[in-house]
């Protein structure tokens, strides 16, 4: 068996998402959507805005008005502009050609973190934020609200 699967890595190359002794995926679906929404959101505000967009994922998860995966929560309609109107194959390719492999790991190793069950990264530090928005923008339902934090080019919002 080990003999195949050696021939089939030769044949294909390097396989980013399976590993080739145990076909144990590296990454699974919902830690790639996570991934993908950081890179797509805020891959240009370095880790800690990654972390930021990340923690508002979190917090919808934990809120029970959006008791869904963390994978779900992104792809919810109208939730986060980047997946608008894009399929998760067309959104992939798009993130993996405009982005760094260390940008990507970033991402990946943030998105695992959001999509474990223990809830590591303190969502105290975005003030239990579950909606942001860019510097530049004003969506209707930040009209009038006052930002709990501003981390590089996003304002956080509790509503």
């Amino acid at each position: 068996m080990y003999k195949f699967i050696v021939s089939i890595w030769l044949v294909l190359g390097s396989v980013s998402l399976y590993a080739t002794s145990s076909y144990t995926p590296l990454m699974s679906l919902d830690e790639k959507i996570v991934m993908l929404t950081l890179l797509g959101e805020a891959q240009g505000e370095g880790s800690n805005g990654m972390k930021a967009v990340a923690l508002v994922i979190q917090q919808r998860v934990v809120e029970s008005k959006w008791k869904r995966s963390a994978a779900r929560v992104c792809r919810m309609p109208s939730h986060f502009s980047c997946w608008n109107g894009k399929s998760l194959a067309q959104f992939e390719r798009e993130m993996m050609e405009g982005s760094t492999p260390r940008t990507r790991q970033t991402a990946l190793l943030i998105a695992r973190e959001v999509v474990k069950k223990g809830w590591t990264l303190d969502r105290s530090k975005i003030g239990y934020a579950n909606h942001y928005c860019t510097l530049k923008t004003n969506p209707y339902w930040a009209i009038g609200k006052k930002p709990v934090v501003v981390i590089k080019g996003h304002k956080f919002f509790k509503l």
